[in-house]
């Protein structure tokens, strides 16, 4: 039996031991006499209680190598004892298969012929019945390899579909992000140019109120200017014969003057804030421009957002 090996092994390589750690012991008791010996005639003390410390390890260390021994005596007592345990159990063993055996002999002799021919009769036909089932059982196996092979390639090809699957609605979900933002940007351009359109409204309100002014302001010194020229054509008799509370030539040349100066002030304002209001026609025509061009963006975007989602 293999418990019998290996008590076998084992005691083999514990009889063997590490040979060294016996044939150690001897001359190492003989090294710790000649230490003693030593104690006795060294006159240091300092020299003798070296000596005996290192006796005191020395003692230690072969304490420890007579406990092993002791233990590995134990152990090989015990492993004996159960030797000879296997092998008495193993002789009884083999006395009674071989008795068995005898018997089996015997009785075998006895049978017919014809007996022992049914018998191998029937061992064939078992065993071919075994075959057939083996046989059975490995053409199952194959259909139910088969089988499975097939599921396996439908599962594969069930996990490919689901990744494409995956990847065009993660794309899709991308392009409905990027869509929404384009969308959000263009909002918010949107807002942002109405909102300025507004603020050039509101700038451009008072600039043509007060062009209005101007141009009515213009017309009134213009005809005052004209007034004045009317007057300052007349002939000096005129002048000479008018009554005292008429104003004399000199106050007149002036305020014509200062009406001719402020004509021109007042033209060179309304020159400038036509020039201004142009100019903010202009921003005006442009900004509405951009505006359309944002609100077509955005139509085209709310349009492309609504297909993805449909996809």
């Amino acid at each position: 039996p293999p418990s019998s090996a290996t008590s076998m092994e084992e005691l083999t390589n514990y009889t063997r031991g590490p040979p060294t750690e016996d044939a150690n012991l001897l001359p190492q008791l003989q090294q710790l006499e000649n230490t003693l010996s030593g104690c006795a005639k060294e006159a240091s003390k300092d020299q003798v209680f070296v000596r005996m410390g290192y006796m005191a390890s020395e003692l230690k260390r072969l304490a420890s190598k007579v406990h092993k021994n002791e233990q590995r005596t134990s152990f090989l007592q015990t492993l004996c004892e159960t030797l000879h345990s296997e092998n008495k159990e193993l002789r009884t063993k083999l006395e009674h298969d071989l008795e068995q055996r005898n018997q089996d002999f015997g009785s075998c002799s006895a049978i017919p012929l014809s007996l022992q021919l049914l018998e191998v009769n029937k061992q064939w036909d078992q065993h071919f019945r075994s075959m057939k089932q083996k046989y059975e059982q490995k053409v199952g196996l194959g259909e139910l390899a088969e089988a499975r092979r097939a599921v396996t390639e439908l599962e594969s090809e069930r996990e490919q579909k689901q990744r494409d699957f995956d990847r065009k609605l993660l794309l899709a979900k991308s392009r409905i992000e990027t869509e929404e933002a384009e969308k959000e940007r263009l909002g918010m351009e949107v807002r942002d140019l109405q909102q300025r359109m507004r603020f050039l409204q509101e700038q451009l309100a008072p600039v043509t109120r007060q062009r209005e002014y101007q141009e009515k302001e213009i017309q009134r010194l213009n005809k005052a200017l004209e007034e004045a020229l009317n007057v300052q054509a007349s002939p000096p008799p005129i002048f000479a014969m008018e009554p005292a509370g008429k104003l004399p030539q000199q106050e007149l040349l002036t305020q014509n003057e200062l009406l001719k100066q402020q004509v021109k002030i007042f033209e060179e304002d309304f020159q400038r804030e036509r020039s201004d209001r142009e100019r903010m026609n202009e921003e005006k025509e442009e900004l509405k421009q951009q505006l359309e061009k944002l609100q077509k963006q955005l139509v085209l975007s709310n349009n492309q957002v609504s297909s993805t989602e449909c996809y």
